[in-house]
């Protein structure tokens, strides 16, 4: 069977935001299929839920669903061209499973490059690990360059992410102040607020992509977005809550010498 990666492709350079799945074969039934797609957001599935609802015949549905799967699927392991015909050509339980991938409401099996299940697409939490991960960027730069472990063994400032430092020895040497014993780490007023939260603002792999892509897309006014995502939805979705999150941070007083991580 013929098998690729995310790696085959010039995918590779986009957002995250393209993942792959694996449908295991049934036996009598159909075989394998292995594909990197787009994931189909909530409120596009609700216009295809009420478009098919307007389908006169079953036929006409099947052919609005094969369209909408062949604009989503990126590749696939099958030797023909991603088309809405090539897609009909699917048997019906293969169909209805990759419609379900597509819209998040079926996981993959484990991938046959890796034999691991891929990174799921789940709308919400990856929307807000965004958001939440990219505000403490931008709002609390200083805060969100410290290692929480680091912040248990010194000293450190919230505003720059620096070590404090304390002067000893004879010739008054500049050396980083280690936390004293029985004195507490400063959760309260960081906006992390706890080790177990700040894993919650790390922004995941996914997310990490995107707001690379986000600054560089600000910094080339758009011209190092490929091609294939200028009109995608969900990095339109998230390009737009970023712009959102950077115009809160543009206006908080900043020192001269700070700049955005």
């Amino acid at each position: 069977m013929n098998h690729f990666t995310l790696r085959d492709h010039h995918l590779l350079n986009d957002d995250g935001y393209t993942h792959e799945a694996c449908i295991a074969a049934s036996t009598g039934i159909h075989d394998a299929l292995t594909f990197a797609f787009r994931p189909i957001l909530y409120e596009e599935r609700q216009r295809i839920a009420q478009a098919i609802r307007r389908q006169a015949d079953s036929k006409s549905a099947t052919n609005l669903l094969a369209e909408v799967i062949a604009a989503h699927l990126v590749a696939w392991n099958l030797s023909s061209e991603i088309t809405a015909d090539a897609v009909q050509q699917l048997v019906p339980a293969l169909f209805d499973k990759v419609y379900a991938t597509l819209a998040g409401a079926r996981s993959s099996e484990p991938l046959p490059t890796t034999g691991r299940a891929p990174e799921a697409f789940d709308e919400q939490a990856d929307l807000n690990n965004l958001l939440q991960g990219v505000s403490l960027l931008l709002l609390h730069p200083g805060a969100a360059a410290i290692d929480c472990d680091q912040c248990v063994q010194w000293i450190y400032d919230l505003e720059t992410g620096q070590r404090q430092t304390v002067r000893t020895g004879a010739d008054r040497r500049e050396v980083p102040q280690r936390r004293p014993a029985g004195v507490p780490t400063p959760c309260a007023t960081c906006p992390k607020q706890s080790p177990a939260r700040a894993q919650h603002l790390t922004l995941s792999a996914k997310n990490r992509r995107t707001y690379h892509l986000w600054r560089c897309a600000r910094a080339t006014h758009f011209h190092c977005v490929p091609n294939h995502l200028r009109s995608d939805p969900i990095l339109a979705r998230n390009f737009a809550h970023l712009d959102d999150v950077a115009r809160r941070a543009e206006l908080l007083p900043r020192s001269p010498e700070e700049d955005y991580p």
